[in-house]
């Protein structure tokens, strides 16, 4: 990451901050999703910290905050288990327990990424005994946690992802950022949501903008490639509304609680993104041709990046799912 973009995490409203965050990870998108990928779980990485309800913030994660601004430190946001938990889909893996004064977490964490040396994450763990859940922030190189790297992926092999273990990790209670996840994912999962957007469509209209540079931009009935125009129209309208649709969904993000109507707009749009990605690459390499199909080419990239969102958390199952349990 570049040490002199600095996370913005202050100005005059929340959305005009997230607005901000979103051109900046779509337009990465458009070059290079692995960097929009790392880009957006730091920004997520350090809103989570900026959020921490301690009452007068403690030192450790007040330190925390500023080296994520200042990108001294990568920022890895391991918050997809607390997600699946808070809306149903699977019990939060790791649990925690009282040592004294401090706190002890043990678990796994199926999938994080941006875990490069000196990382710091944010996760949530529940009670062994009453069930509570809490978020806390915690470095990945901690005693007790155990990183095994995901290799051989098929896209975004650059983001060091790898799944993590806690065994007796031991934190002071300071490190705790927020004690009901569900109250924490009601004020960060719509810009969750909206960011992950951002991406889906950057990637969307770099692959219809070569969709356009391979036809000229207007096919011809001596083009083999006209009948795709029609199809591809479409793709572009259909951008252009989830692009209004996010500016939508953004100006209405505060650091309050969102409604569950606010969040369901953003699990929607994000599903509807998710699988104009898709769309927007396949005829993308129809358009290509042969020479899409080369592994090298930017066409086949784009095709295996858009193969990363439907498996990326939440996964293309759980937004429908939650759909539907919103309906």
């Amino acid at each position: 990451m570049d040490p002199e973009i600095v996370t913005d995490i202050s100005g005059p409203t929340a959305a005009q901050r997230v607005a901000a965050q979103a051109t900046r990870i779509s337009e990465m998108a458009k070059v290079d999703m692995a960097e929009a990928f790392m880009e957006w779980a730091h920004v997520m990485t350090a809103h989570y910290v900026s959020m921490a309800d301690q009452g007068q913030e403690s030192a450790h994660v007040q330190a925390v905050k500023n080296a994520l601004e200042q990108r001294t430190r990568p920022g890895s946001t391991a918050m997809a288990g607390a997600f699946k938990d808070v809306v149903g889909v699977a019990e939060l893996p790791v649990i925690w327990r009282e040592v004294g004064e401090e706190i002890q977490l043990d678990g796994p964490i199926a999938w994080a990424s941006n875990l490069w040396e000196n990382a710091v994450m944010v996760t949530a763990a529940r009670h062994e005994v009453t069930g509570q859940r809490i978020v806390v922030v915690i470095d990945v190189d901690h005693p007790g946690i155990t990183v095994s790297p995901i290799t051989d992926l098929l896209a975004l092999g650059e983001t060091a992802s790898g799944t993590l273990q806690l065994d007796q990790v031991v934190i002071p209670v300071d490190q705790v950022l927020h004690r009901s996840l569900a109250d924490f994912a009601r004020r960060v999962r719509t810009r969750f949501l909206a960011l992950q957007t951002s991406f889906c469509l950057g990637l969307s209209e770099a692959s219809l903008a070569a969709c356009a540079q391979n036809t000229g931009g207007s096919p011809t009935g001596s083009d083999v490639n006209v009948v795709f125009h029609d199809q591809h129209s479409t793709l572009v309208s259909r951008l252009d509304r989830l692009r209004f649709e996010l500016d939508s969904v953004i100006a209405a993000i505060t650091d309050e609680p969102a409604t569950a109507a606010e969040i369901t707009a953003a699990i929607s749009l994000r599903l509807e993104a998710a699988v104009l990605a898709r769309e927007a690459t396949q005829i993308e390499l129809c358009i290509s041709g042969g020479r899409g199909y080369v592994a090298s080419s930017p066409t086949a990239r784009r095709l295996r990046e858009a193969m990363f969102i439907p498996v990326q958390s939440p996964t293309e199952g759980q937004l429908r799912w939650e759909l539907t349990r919103s309906a």
